[in-house]
């Protein structure tokens, strides 16, 4: 499954966002740019967070008379550190596969800044030097014209 972007998103945005959001992705890149997205949200926290406090309740308060008395993850909860442990090797290096993808396109839209601002470095030299030869036309045509104007007397008196 590719984004398909249009003419008009096209023509409006950065030509970075076009090559690393339009169908050059990989399947991988794009699981790698969800998953980071929604780990690193407020709204993962927070599910993980209850998830976490009904994990505990439930192993210490309610759990406890299903298993003949005893919780299914005894304090300091063991199984529950596993499970940490497993998401925390996985989650890590695909929020970093995420991240280098970030600075490569960072790079790419470095490099392209760079040369708009060179193209518009010369074009600004470019206006200068006819500005400036704009100027020494008019201080020739000035010399060459003799200046009059009604009432203002020219030469000596």
């Amino acid at each position: 499954m590719s984004v398909r972007l249009s003419e008009t998103w096209r023509r409006f945005h950065h030509p970075v966002n076009i090559r690393h959001l339009g169908t050059g992705r990989t399947m991988g890149e794009r699981i790698a740019d969800g998953v980071a997205a929604r780990v690193g949200s407020w709204t993962f926290i927070i599910t993980q967070t209850l998830l976490l406090g009904a994990w505990i309740v439930a192993n210490v308060f309610l759990f406890r008379g299903w298993v003949g008395g005893q919780p299914f993850d005894p304090y300091p909860f063991i199984l529950l550190n596993l499970l940490f442990s497993f998401q925390a090797a996985y989650t890590g290096p695909v929020i970093m596969m995420s991240q280098n993808r970030q600075g490569a396109r960072d790079r790419d839209e470095a490099e392209h800044d760079h040369k708009v601002n060179r193209e518009a470095l010369e074009r600004l030299t470019r206006l200068e030097e006819q500005q400036a030869l704009i100027h020494q036309l008019i201080v020739r045509l000035a010399d060459e014209t003799p200046f009059s104007h009604p009432g203002v007397r020219t030469g000596s008196t």
